[in-house]
């Protein structure tokens, strides 16, 4: 359940709050923040936009990105969307098989969208799911395990491999043909490690392995966006890449963009973002 707000701001014609949020499932105290135009639209559509691995839910509002989103959505006419950003750790939003207080899938979907849309009657195909790097993933695997909840995806750099990322010769040849540092490769290997419990446990998470389960359920009325830079420092546009070829291959609808110079930072998601808007919305 909400708890206080811990900040409210004006961004143009919209308002950002956080809110102190408690999670029975997890036992935690967490956060969540809203941004909902001051138009007075009702709400019909939600997009739940998810941090990377190495921040929290504030990230958007603190790497300046309201501004832009509130530019974007008002020049679309789409101030009956509210955008929810979700803490969700560095969880990729796995269901843990083992632990309860570490599954932050159970808790996004029954505590976070029931808080989010509380009183609101929006519809599944009026839900939305966003976010980059770990969250890109996150929102990539949820959509895919979930797909009757959802009716589309968009994400910037998900952390998609098409590896054993236990086994040291696959870790060197992925590194080796992608030009990843060491230094890169550690912290994309550790955060897996870190989180699944092996295996078989991050493949009921990988939507390049869900993408082959679930792209019959799709059909072609999901909205689906994903984009890559070509410079990326983990080598990410492999994954993207083997996603895409996957949805061709189901003749799954989707968008995808390889952009050239394209890094996995800020800059990027800052000049991508208003082509996911657009997609997805």
């Amino acid at each position: 359940m909400l708890k206080n707000r811990i900040e409210i701001k004006d961004v143009n014609q919209w308002t950002y709050e956080r809110f102190g949020l408690h999670s029975s499932l997890l036992n935690q105290d967490l956060h969540c923040g809203f941004f909902r135009s001051k138009s007075g639209k009702a709400v019909t559509k939600t997009l739940y936009m998810f941090h990377g691995g190495n921040a929290d839910d504030s990230q958007a509002a603190q790497a300046g990105l309201l501004p832009l989103v509130a530019d974007i959505l008002s020049q679309g006419s789409h101030e009956n969307i509210q955008i929810v950003f979700p803490y969700i750790g560095t969880s990729f939003l796995h269901d843990h098989p083992t632990a309860q207080s570490k599954s932050f899938s159970n808790y996004f979907l029954k505590e976070v969208i029931s808080v989010a849309e509380k009183e609101l009657k929006i519809q599944p195909e009026n839900r939305l799911l966003s976010g980059w790097s770990m969250g890109g993933q996150a929102a990539l695997n949820m959509f895919l395990r979930f797909p009757d909840q959802f009716g589309g995806v968009g994400v910037h750099f998900p952390t998609l491999v098409g590896f054993n990322y236990n086994d040291k010769r696959e870790q060197e040849a992925y590194a080796q043909r992608q030009k990843v540092s060491d230094a890169m490769m550690h912290i994309l290997v550790s955060e897996f490690q870190k989180e699944f419990v092996d295996i078989s446990d991050f493949s009921n998470h990988d939507p390049l392995h869900l993408a082959k389960l679930k792209a019959g359920q799709l059909g072609n009325k999901k909205k689906i966006y994903f984009d890559v830079g070509q410079e990326d420092e983990f080598g990410l546009s492999e994954g993207a890449r083997m996603l895409h070829e996957l949805l061709l291959d189901k003749k799954v609808a989707h968008q995808y963009e390889l952009v050239p110079q394209g890094k996995h930072d800020g800059a990027f998601i800052y000049t991508q973002l208003g082509k996911l808007l657009k997609h997805i919305l």
